[in-house]
């Protein structure tokens, strides 16, 4: 009997090949093989309801174990595909250390996974701001233009997104 090899899901060519039994339905895992072959194929891999802590070790993100800082759970007390709850993770790097809140799901999903804001230059620090930012690249003139009354350009990141009042330095 001929052995039957394993099909990624990429090399399906359409769903009703699968159906009209041209190819066997596909299974968990992304992998097709016919009944008597799981040996050929490699084993689905399923996180679902897995802990934090094991996943984290069974994919070799350790350093995500490193940036947990939450002192009222523990990494092996949350899923990791978990969105509802929110922990606190401080930055590793000597020179940030930043810490923040985001859920475990939005920090180990294959596709949109998240870190430091600091350090990605999404979180306003001391040395992440508009006023540093101006100095660092010769653009002090837009500090002499800001006209905001109650905020100064060290609350902002350079490119906050956030509407300001601007007083033109050329006309008033």
């Amino acid at each position: 009997m001929a052995a039957t090899r394993c099909v990624a899901a990429a090399e399906v060519p359409a769903w009703g090949a699968a159906r009209r039994g041209v190819l066997p339905r596909l299974r968990a895992g992304g992998w097709a093989a016919k009944r008597g072959d799981a040996a050929l194929c490699p084993p689905p891999r399923v996180f679902r309801g897995q802990s934090l802590e094991s996943w984290c070790r069974e994919t070799g993100r350790e350093d995500l174990l490193g940036e947990w800082d939450d002192p009222g759970k523990g990494p092996g007390e949350v899923t990791r595909g978990s969105r509802t709850v929110t922990v606190r993770w401080k930055c590793q790097k000597e020179d940030c250390g930043h810490t923040w809140h985001t859920s475990p799901g939005n920090r180990t999903s294959p596709t949109n996974s998240t870190g430091c804001p600091s350090c990605s230059g999404f979180a306003v620090t001391a040395t992440n701001n508009l006023q540093v930012w101006c100095g660092k690249n010769g653009r002090e003139d837009l500090l002499e233009e800001w006209a905001h009354l109650d905020k100064a350009p060290e609350e902002f990141t350079q490119g906050s997104g956030v509407r300001m009042p601007w007083k033109c330095g050329t006309c008033g």
